[in-house]
């Protein structure tokens, strides 16, 4: 397995005094949770909704209906029958063989009523 040269080590750059320029300096950021008044948290609400700013819980979601459940049926028969459904299914435009098989429970069921 080719490890592509990641395992190499970076070579440094000449035209750069030395590798501590390219780290990034967080000792002035502060370590626990910062907490503000609740005067200050309703103006920053307010701005917001000036701004237009709509949080993600609110407004409208799109849900997902649930899936319904799913069985997989194999069928071997005659090849001219076979094929003749995948015919069938393809000049209906269907993009899967269950929706023929829907037609056809549609065609039985609507002749017996």
């Amino acid at each position: 397995m080719a490890n592509y040269d990641f395992q190499k080590a970076r070579k440094p750059n000449p035209d750069s005094a030395s590798d501590d320029s390219r780290t990034m300096d967080f000792s002035s950021l502060p370590k626990n949770p910062v907490s503000i008044s609740d005067a200050e948290e309703k103006h920053a609400v307010q701005r917001g909704d000036d701004l237009g700013f709509i949080s993600r819980g609110q407004g409208t979601t799109r849900r997902r209906k649930p899936a319904k459940r799913q069985k997989s049926l194999y069928v071997k028969g005659p090849e001219e029958i076979i094929d003749w459904f995948v015919e069938y299914t393809n000049t209906q435009n269907h993009s899967a063989y269950w929706k023929s098989i829907e037609d056809l429970k549609n065609m039985i069921e609507g002749q017996g009523k």
